[in-house]
């Protein structure tokens, strides 16, 4: 009798050891849920450039016979950045924000398609943040950009941004605003939104489903913490599509500035902040940002996935006015002109 049941015995034991073992991979599948709770700050090293009065440029783009590369001189500076999880995070003061529940129907691989990513992505995203953003008429979405440092290269995939920047400076913003206005306007016929005022985004988002960032995450500066116009270093960026002039972060106050990021951002998580902001009253304006090197993290090992969306937000019911004045900015449009 005995033997007849060690093998029912055997079967009991075998299938608790099953379900143990299912416990154990599914709590390490999940163990970035339980280290969000945790304190992540870190010390690590950010890109900056030495405002010396010289030009700072790079040619991101095919080099002809005698080019340099880059113009002017960079310098990594420690610093702590600190686990924004932990403190709340305030668009409006600091310049960035998390937004949770923030769900994509793209898989990972839909990412790599531009198609795609132009004819669903684009309406997804500006879906959201009409939503996340009380007084939005319109969210309108004008580029992209994939980074994943193992396909770089490839098609218009791009590796990491590791110098400190904001994406444009003021008068490029104000041209990016005149140029999409008229494509903006046409899908939003019943506002006008030439007055009120607009805003220049970029939504961060992982890519990958299957794993949170666990390397090489984003780190963004606390607007309030950056001394203008000293930190503000003007910076020429030409590549094969585009020229435009944006700022890179000076280091004379390094360690005065508030460096932040989300450790183990997952796919439902959508990281908004700054580029420009037409209200010049608002403390936080534009939000320098870039890739940084976890201290743990080997050289090397570099796997993150990630698209970045740069999108206009228009809020006509904003008063005073602050949108640019095209006509004084640009000139009265060419049918204008000519009467």
């Amino acid at each position: 009798e005995s033997r007849m049941r060690l093998p029912a015995l055997f079967l009991s034991n075998l299938q608790t050891c099953g379900a143990l073992l299912a416990f154990l991979q599914a709590g390490k599948t999940h163990q970035h849920l339980f280290e969000k709770k945790k304190a992540l700050d870190v010390r690590a090293e950010i890109t900056y450039r030495v405002n010396d009065g010289l030009p700072h440029w790079q040619l991101a783009r095919t080099l002809e016979d005698g080019e340099d590369a880059e113009g002017g001189t960079a310098s990594a500076e420690r610093v702590l950045i600190r686990d924004a999880r932990r403190r709340r995070a305030s668009f409006e003061t600091r310049g960035f924000e998390l937004f949770e529940g923030a769900d994509t129907a793209l898989d990972t691989a839909d990412f790599y398609d531009s198609a795609t990513v132009e004819s669903t992505y684009y309406k997804e995203t500006e879906a959201l943040l009409e939503q996340r953003f009380e007084g939005c008429a319109k969210a309108f979405v004008f580029s992209h950009s994939v980074r994943d440092a193992s396909l770089q290269g490839t098609g218009l995939v791009q590796g990491y941004g590791y110098g400190a920047h904001v994406d444009v400076a003021p008068n490029a913003a104000a041209e990016i605003f005149a140029g999409m206005l008229p494509h903006a306007q046409a899908s939003c016929v019943d506002r006008d939104l030439r007055s009120g005022r607009c805003l220049l985004v970029n939504a961060w988002r992982n890519v990958r489903h299957d794993k949170p960032v666990s390397d090489t995450p984003l780190a963004l500066c606390d607007a309030t913490s950056v001394v203008a116009p000293d930190d503000f270093v003007p910076f020429t960026l030409e590549t094969d599509l585009y020229r435009v002039v944006q700022y890179r972060l000076g280091n004379a106050h390094a360690q005065r500035h508030r460096w932040y990021y989300f450790p183990l951002m997952t796919s439902d998580e959508l990281l908004v902040f700054k580029q420009w902001d037409s209200d010049v009253t608002r403390p936080a304006r534009s939000c320098f940002h870039c890739a940084f090197d976890l201290p743990d993290q080997a050289p090397g090992q570099a796997n993150r996935q990630s698209i970045e969306v740069r999108a206009l937000l228009f809020f006509p019911d904003h008063t005073p006015n602050t949108c640019p004045d095209l006509d004084a900015a640009f000139g009265p449009p060419a049918d204008d002109a000519a009467r």
